[in-house]
């Protein structure tokens, strides 16, 4: 007989209790709050290590199953700590992850996705996205963009050893479509986690794969708590990095261990400018309601009114409500209240950069109270430089040879002696020496790869600015007889202030007879 159990959170928003039948639970709705992940966290860390630190007061119970959850800008970790799967049957066990990404409560074809692992292979994960009411696609290899990792052992939850899933989704796959750099205040979630020895199934809501109506919420941590002396005195920062890690040449350098590790980066995509929230307060109390942008390119010539328009999400009790800002006819924002939750906490102003000439460009802020009296005076005279680059670096094959005979596309190469090379020459260059990486790589059979050659960034060696070449040239060994796709890829070295964004690939394919 079926008996009630009381819920391990607060139920003051859940109307049905868990019902156990059998080896099958059933779940009301539930939400869990992610903490900030200070830094990126390994899937070899534990539940006991510092990474994890904060998330156990914030874990949720299903059943036996505790559910811990942290995020950065890039990715959410999870861990699925199964403390009544004491059996170590790797074979055996197995996991599904749904998330309903534009959260809509309806099964979405190709839009919503379920992570799983490989048939065999517990530390392989997949993405399938969803056809219909239990219908997916087959699995698609996520790493390295989400990976997973199985473990057997001992938790604050329970020390005897037991089942441990441990799992890293990039929040770009995973989130709603919003437009506007920054994470969004919240995920529709679900998840199942079986074992065949002992018989367990656990599965968050009831009937995972054929509706979404039930489905949990996973509330993201927005934003770390930038150091204050870190902070400009007026816009404080683009995105996470703080304004006084940029340099008078418009590019930026944050320390390896920060949240966003970047090296003489210039920005570029949706540009977010936070405020810092120490001035604004001070601000609103001399009387300051309403503020205008200025702009300039290069470091000459007056400043104009700089007006762009951006969105961002406000909680109002429960719900959460999108909201534009625009410039009134005289070019004035309205500064938000300092206690309104924002999904970007502090936001100045947001614009897309791609709208901008590459170069220097320069923004000013000034504030005002309601009759336009302007007010901070000289303590809002700070000036922030951007190097906007938008631009990809450019790449190419130049040429793939065999004893300096020219291969052509799809053409089939028959190596006389087994220990043979093909030369590749490719071209990987950024005009604006704003390059952070090239790689050339040779990818056969179902996956397998090698990189053939690569190259970092680094401003001890390299300078100011990194421009890579034209001709670059590199040698491949083949292993087995098969076709090859050879794959350049060249990064910029530009940031929105989250991450590094731009990218560009070539790809010629050659068929190896070894």
């Amino acid at each position: 007989m079926a008996k009630i159990i009381k819920n391990a959170v607060d139920l003051s928003n859940v109307k049905l209790n868990r019902i156990i039948t059998g080896s099958s639970w059933l779940f009301a709705t539930r939400t869990i709050n992610s903490k900030w992940a200070s830094t990126p966290i390994s899937l070899d860390d534990n539940i006991e290590d510092e990474a994890w630190a904060g998330a156990v007061e914030s874990q949720v119970k299903f059943g036996d199953v505790f559910m811990l959850a942290k995020n950065d800008a890039r990715y959410l970790y999870v861990i699925l700590d199964v403390v009544d799967d004491t059996h170590n049957n790797p074979t055996g066990d197995y996991f599904h992850f749904a998330f309903d990404r534009n959260r809509d409560k309806v099964i979405t074809p190709n839009v919503d996705v379920n992570y799983g692992i490989y048939p065999g292979h517990p530390n392989k994960m997949g993405r399938s996205f969803y056809l219909g009411a239990g219908r997916m696609t087959g699995l698609r290899d996520e790493e390295p963009r989400s990976i997973c990792r199985m473990h057997f052992g001992t938790s604050p939850n329970s020390a005897t050893p037991h089942r441990i899933w441990k799992m890293k989704f990039k929040i770009s796959d995973i989130r709603p479509p919003f437009h506007f750099w920054g994470l969004p205040s919240h995920a529709k979630f679900g998840f199942k986690v079986f074992s065949s020895k002992p018989n367990i199934s656990y599965e968050s809501p009831k009937r995972l794969h054929h509706s979404f109506k039930n489905f949990n919420r996973i509330t993201f941590a927005r934003k770390p708590i930038i150091p204050a002396a870190d902070l400009g005195p007026v816009m404080g920062s683009v995105g996470l990095i703080p304004t006084s890690k940029i340099s008078t040449s418009g590019r930026a350098t944050t320390d390896s261990g920060y949240y966003v590790h970047v090296k003489n980066a210039a920005f570029g995509g949706r540009l977010n400018i936070i405020g810092n929230r120490t001035k604004l307060q001070q601000l609103r109390t001399q009387g300051a309601r309403k503020y205008k942008v200025y702009h300039r390119f290069g470091t000459s010539g007056s400043f104009e009114v700089f007006e762009t328009s951006w969105r961002n999400y406000k909680t109002v009790g429960s719900r959460t409500v999108l909201e534009t800002f625009n410039a009134d006819t005289n070019g004035f924002y309205p500064l938000p209240a300092g206690n309104v939750d924002y999904s970007i906490d502090d936001l100045l102003f947001q614009f897309n950069s791609t709208e901008l000439i590459t170069g220097l460009h320069q923004f000013k802020v000034e504030f005002f109270n309601n009759a336009g009296t302007k007010v901070g005076g000289t303590s809002t005279n700070q000036i922030l430089r951007l190097y906007i680059d938008n631009n990809l670096p450019e790449v190419s094959i130049n040429s793939i040879k065999y004893k300096n005979v020219e291969v052509g596309s799809c053409g089939i190469v028959n190596l006389q002696n087994p220990n043979d090379q093909l030369d590749v020459n490719f071209e990987a260059f950024d005009n604006e020496g704003n390059l952070l990486s090239y790689s050339l790589r040779a990818v056969w059979g179902d996956g397998s790869s090698r990189t053939i050659t690569s190259k970092v960034y680094n401003p001890a060696t390299m300078g100011t600015n990194w421009k890579g070449s034209r001709s670059i040239g590199g040698s491949f060994n083949a292993v087995t007889t098969c076709a090859h796709s050879f794959d350049v890829t060249a990064k910029a070295r530009t940031t929105n202030g989250y991450a590094y964004v731009g990218r560009n690939t070539a790809r010629r394919y050659v068929t190896i007879i070894k």
